[in-house]
């Protein structure tokens, strides 16, 4: 493993793990966050108003620069690493404010042979792609998703990642026609054999490289898969300018019962922080990010905006808050 992607790894491991979102006081907009803390709200704040949990409205943060893409095949950037959350999802995540990984589109931890070179996944049913693609997650899109980051016109800067697996380098080189070690026992069943035991592969595996993807979608746009995104995240993507913003709306086919939460998450890219908290005390933003986490924003963040549309629906049983 390089240093370049032991760093790698390192920082999305410590992207996915904590963040925070910091409210103004006074502002028209707070956030209250179940289990995760993700976004915090000031305790002068907090000591003036007790906010009700309920559905509805949206999120509107600043951020200091834009996203790079939307692809999670290409991604590379800080800033990417929780917003590609926001649309897309890989088979492991990671529990909030830790570096302890969870199952999220698979059913289970991978189970790993006694000599640490085959994983086999067993995939949650009845996950659907977002529209409009509208169809059943398989093992087959795993597949697909990554031999298309290790398709070298992908470009993708993460594929040196998935040389563990069996055969991968020599796809990548040329000199193979398939990826031996990424074999589909079935629909929901996926099996990787490693070159050799590798310790960190787990933690490759809650990546954004290795997030699933349509092939609908990535045929259809080979070169522009960022502004046509679609993946089985919470949110779908909606608009995005660059240097300006982007916008999320929620996705109402999300797994996960009852979330996200909110209607929809906008950031706005300010470059001065002192506009950020002016925008903040004029009500025009809820919060600035510095290292928000997305997953934990939309999977257990409640608007609790004044005036903000809300519906009569219960917060639902034992959801998961992972990632």
């Amino acid at each position: 493993m390089s240093f370049t992607r032991r760093r790698f790894l390192q920082a999305s491991t410590l992207a996915a793990a904590g963040a925070t979102c910091a409210a103004t006081r006074g502002s028209a907009a707070a956030a209250d966050v179940a289990r995760s803390g993700a976004l915090i709200t000031p305790a002068s704040f907090a000591a003036q108003s007790t906010p009700t949990a309920s559905y509805g409205g949206t999120l509107i943060a600043t951020i200091g620069g834009d996203m790079q893409t939307f692809d999670p095949a290409i991604s590379y950037e800080w800033t990417n690493w929780s917003t590609l959350q926001n649309v897309f999802e890989g088979l492991i995540g990671f529990k909030p404010q830790s570096t302890d990984l969870v199952p999220l589109l698979a059913a289970d931890m991978p189970t790993v042979s006694e000599d640490g070179t085959v994983y086999t996944v067993t995939l949650r049913q009845g996950v659907k792609f977002q529209a409009p693609v509208s169809r059943e997650v398989t093992a087959d899109d795993f597949r697909y998703s990554w031999l298309r980051v290790l398709n070298p016109e992908t470009a993708s800067p993460g594929v040196t990642f998935l040389f563990d697996i069996a055969g991968a380098q020599d796809y990548f080189e040329g000199k193979a026609q398939d990826v031996s070690g990424i074999k589909v026992v079935d629909p929901y069943t996926l099996q990787i054999q490693l070159a050799k035991p590798t310790a960190h592969f787990k933690y490759i595996l809650g990546m954004t490289f290795t997030m699933v993807v349509p092939h609908e979608i990535a045929d259809q746009y080979p070169k522009d898969f960022s502004h046509h995104a679609v993946g089985t995240g919470p949110f779908m993507l909606k608009d995005w300018v660059q240097d300006q913003s982007v916008e999320f709306v929620r996705n109402p086919d999300y797994w996960q019962e009852g979330l996200p939460y909110l209607d929809g998450v906008t950031f706005k890219v300010v470059n001065q922080p002192t506009v950020a908290v002016q925008q903040i005390q004029r009500g025009e933003a809820t919060c600035s990010r510095t290292r928000i986490s997305l997953r934990s924003v939309i999977r257990n963040c409640r608007a609790t905006r004044p005036g903000a549309s809300s519906s009569s629906r219960s917060p639902p049983s034992g959801r998961l808050t992972s990632g």
